[in-house]
């Protein structure tokens, strides 16, 4: 046979695979539509399902969206409602009633990653008080892309107070990045003492918006995924036992603190200043946050990440109040597991205790500008 009559062949057989894949495909996809009409997709990188890019952002929260996010050996319910924050539907941009509003920004801690929506440490039910606490957080965001959210988006809700939820796991190193977590993202840069923007590397990439939109809509692809995935949790869980993360090889000290490091607290204090300033200008009250370190918490360390003293520092210079909960969490440890098992998020009883930072006033003065009043880390 001669050769050009093979490649035709091959060709033949190629296009009628494909053409097998397709209209199966097609079949399994009306067929789960029919017969489970009320399919919950399940997502993975909770970036590419339950955000979208965004050219300021580079991604953002994408409204009228739920899932199951099935990661590290957990599968939880997410739900984002009108503005693509994890919470109420009935959620207003005024306010309709004297209760107290806190707009709480940050990341994955405060997204709530790893935890059923009915968990997060914002709903009502986790914090028991007649306080209204509304979820500003996209996780894997840093202090700029916070920033940028609240200036667009957040500056438009009625509320009587803003809380920035510094992690110091990678909020600075986020902050000094133009991409984080495969995605490009926006950045600052000081110069002369001024923040500067740049948004001009952020690119929509068509081909991953038609995988995310497939993903998200696709049956056929969810099912597979979703058995994929729950072997995969079930790998993990047997792997640890349902154990804790190593929290590493020992507690972080000062010299854990590098140039990068200190270049960066310079950097993020220009951000909180300029989200500070942002707030005030509203009439609302503003303060920052600090996340507890898990590592430190597991190994009862008496101080929390050592970027946290340091970051405390300047904003007592700056004028600006801070809590820190972490000696909360540290105490509550030896009573519960406050973290999820295979990674450093908040259990859902680490919820429990975070929210009593933002709604239990005697513990909030106890955490208010705490290294003013005790030593800082060795």
């Amino acid at each position: 046979m001669p050769q050009s009559s093979k490649i035709q062949e091959w060709v033949v057989r190629l296009w009628l695979i494909a053409l097998g894949c397709t209209v199966g495909f097609l079949i399994g996809e009306g067929a789960l539509r029919l017969f489970l009409p009320n399919y919950i997709a399940s997502a993975g990188l909770e970036r590419n399902f339950f955000c979208h890019f965004d050219p300021l952002l580079g991604w953002g929260p994408l409204p009228h969206v739920s899932g199951l996010h099935r990661r590290d050996g957990f599968g939880v319910y997410v739900e984002q409602n009108q503005f693509g924050l994890r919470g109420s539907k009935d959620m207003q941009k005024e306010k309709s009633s004297p209760q107290y509003r806190t707009l709480i920004l940050g990341d994955s801690y405060v997204w709530g990653y790893g935890v059923d929506q009915d968990m997060v440490f914002t709903e009502p039910g986790v914090h028991g008080s007649d306080k209204e606490l509304i979820n500003f957080g996209v996780s894997g965001y840093g202090t700029d892309q916070a920033l940028l959210l609240y200036q667009r988006d957040g500056i438009s809700f009625d509320v009587d107070e803003v809380v920035l939820a510094f992690t110091p796991y990678n909020d600075v190193e986020n902050n000094l990045s133009a991409r984080q977590y495969g995605h490009d993202k926006p950045y600052f840069t000081l110069e002369s003492q001024a923040l500067v923007l740049h948004t001009e590397h952020l690119k929509e990439n068509p081909a991953q918006t038609l995988i995310n939109t497939i993903w998200a809509q696709s049956r056929v692809v969810n099912v597979l995924f979703t058995a994929h995935r729950t072997f995969q949790n079930w790998q993990v869980l047997q792997r640890t036992k349902g154990g804790t993360a190593t929290p590493g090889t020992g507690p972080l000290g000062p010299n854990a603190v590098s140039d990068r490091d200190r270049k960066g607290i310079a950097l993020t204090l220009a951000l909180i200043t300029k989200l500070r300033d942002t707030v005030l200008a509203t009439g609302a009250k503003f303060s920052v946050s600090f996340i507890p370190y898990k590592p430190h918490i597991l190994h009862k360390v008496s101080y929390n990440h050592p970027l946290v003293p340091l970051l405390a520092k300047e904003l007592e210079t700056a004028g600006i109040p801070y809590d820190e909960p972490y000696f909360m969490f540290l105490k509550q440890a030896e009573l519960k597991s406050l973290f999820n098992p295979i990674d450093n998020h908040f259990s859902p009883e680490g919820h429990i205790v975070f929210s009593r930072s933002f709604v239990d006033s005697d513990m909030r003065e106890h955490t208010r500008n705490l290294y003013s009043k005790i030593p800082l880390a060795p």
